[in-house]
């Protein structure tokens, strides 16, 4: 039974000899340098949880590239190589990259913006044609923007992955957060949250959605303060909408939310999705020198489980459009991912001519300001309608291991259990001898699912008994270290 599922993931992680060898085949690329592979883990333990969901799943790094494609050690060579797969490789074509690490990780095309006056890093440049002016992408492409200079490590993102998408349907899933910044003047706010407004067109009408528009006057139902956008945040939702001219969520010039405010969120049952302009998504905040949507990303306890951003777009009417359809796209229960919704956007603004009226009027101008962060192939869980109400989770008579992924697992797997009350619980780790290992938990814990990583490095290969005691209830169950 083990050697099959071995074989399984042998057969979808796919191992080539050459890059350029076209009986190769992935739909699913991670794109990171040897460094950031060879110290993460959670890279291999990603790579396996796709390719048990059925996606031919490869790991590429940089290195290999600029050994067989030129120029050595630019942008170009990197570009030349996902095209070259998408056109030559075997069945199924290439869908989905996930770049790991920032621009000194994988470096990616420059572009200079619409206005001239400020030049980005562009990921869309990898998935257009050379010289092509529709637009259209090819394929899908985020990024994990964390960098060695950060002075947090890269957290577990996989854990991030499989909680969100592990998600129950809860009330935050159908909840949409909206921040509109506050201006110098009245014209100002008033545009802005006209902008915002504009946006909140694309949520379903069956859809919650919280305001926090800080030009309103305090009292105000829709008025928003420093502490009411980080409670939000804390309470999830689908997609969190940043509407300004400032910094990520440098909002309030006098006490602004920063990447340590960002980092300490603790919404990881419930993360959301982050939008706002490419500045705003990559902006500097001034602690360590850490981007706040970056932050977000990398944050361990809650933050983002994605972010998007449009910069090459005009601003207003025309980053309208795009945002409107990006939000209408990210609630419609069609889409199946976070690149899937994506990709509709970006092809329908190539395609709809609204983008006219610019300093640059060629879809594929604009749209290389648009970015997105995250694992393109993230699947986006339970969203509803009106048709498909809301409902609480499940919870059992007695407390339960639902089980754990992966299984077999090398080294580390995610522990399922749910407690049908909330109260004190202990998860213990014992060998088949009966000689405990580890205790993974011991604390209180809420009513309903929760989910605990047990690294089993350093362990021998065998079969491990996991017990869940709780209230005077115990569960027991039998998982497999596969080295």
């Amino acid at each position: 039974m083990f050697a099959v599922v071995l074989l399984a993931l042998l057969i979808s992680v796919p191992v080539r000899a050459e890059l350029r060898d076209p009986n190769n085949s992935a739909d699913y690329i991670i794109l990171t340098n040897q460094e950031v592979l060879s110290n993460n883990a959670w890279i291999d333990s990603l790579l396996d949880y796709r390719a048990a969901q059925g996606r031919v799943a490869m790991a590429v790094t940089v290195e290999e590239i600029w050994a067989e494609f030129t120029p050595s050690g630019s942008d170009t060579a990197i570009r030349e190589f996902l095209h070259y797969a998408y056109d030559n490789w075997q069945a199924p074509q290439l869908k989905d990259v996930f770049i790991v690490g920032h621009w000194d990780v994988v470096p990616s095309g420059m572009w200079i913006g619409v206005y001239d006056s400020m030049s980005f890093a562009s990921d869309y440049w990898y998935v257009l044609r050379s010289g092509a002016d529709s637009g259209n992408p090819l394929f899908r492409v985020g990024r994990l923007a964390w960098s060695p200079r950060y002075s947090e490590p890269l957290s577990d993102f996989s854990l991030k992955i499989r909680e969100y998408e592990a998600s129950p349907i809860g009330e935050w899933q159908n909840r949409c957060h909206f921040v509109a910044d506050s201006g110098e003047s009245v014209a100002w706010n008033e545009l802005i949250e006209s902008y915002a407004e504009g946006i909140v067109a694309g949520v379903p009408s069956t859809s919650e959605i919280e305001r926090d528009y800080l030009s309103r006057v305090t009292g105000d139902p829709w008025y928003g303060d420093r502490n009411e956008i980080i409670e939000n945040l804390n309470a999830g939702s689908l997609l969190s909408c940043y509407s300004g001219i400032s910094s990520g969520y440098e909002i309030l010039p006098e006490d602004p939310i920063t990447a340590l405010d960002i980092e300490q969120l603790h919404n990881l049952e419930s993360l959301t999705m982050m939008m706002g302009t490419v500045s705003h998504a990559l902006g500097i905040d001034t602690l360590n020198g850490t981007p706040l949507f970056h932050a977000a990303m990398n944050s361990s306890s809650g933050g983002a489980i994605a972010a998007f951003g449009m910069s090459g777009i005009g601003w207003f009417a025309a980053s309208r459009v795009y945002s409107q359809r990006l939000v209408s796209e990210l609630y419609n229960i069609s889409q199946s991912s976070i690149g899937d919704a994506w990709f509709t956007t970006c092809n329908y603004y190539a395609d709809s001519a609204l983008h006219g009226g610019l300093p640059r009027t060629a879809a594929s101008d604009q749209l290389f300001g648009t970015f997105l962060l995250g694992d393109p192939a993230t699947i986006i869980p339970g969203r509803t309608t009106s048709a498909d109400p809301i409902t609480a989770p499940v919870i059992p008579a007695s407390i339960q291991i639902v089980g754990n992924y992966p299984n077999p697992f090398n080294p580390s797997t995610t522990i399922n259990f749910i407690l049908n009350r909330a109260g004190n619980a202990r998860l213990t780790v014992y060998d088949i001898t009966g000689r405990a290992v580890t205790t993974l938990a011991e604390q209180s814990f809420t009513a309903g699912q929760h989910s605990i990583v047990w690294n089993a490095a350093g362990l021998a290969s065998g079969i491990y008994l996991v017990r869940l005691e709780s209230s005077g209830q115990f569960d027991t169950h039998k998982i497999t270290l596969l080295k």
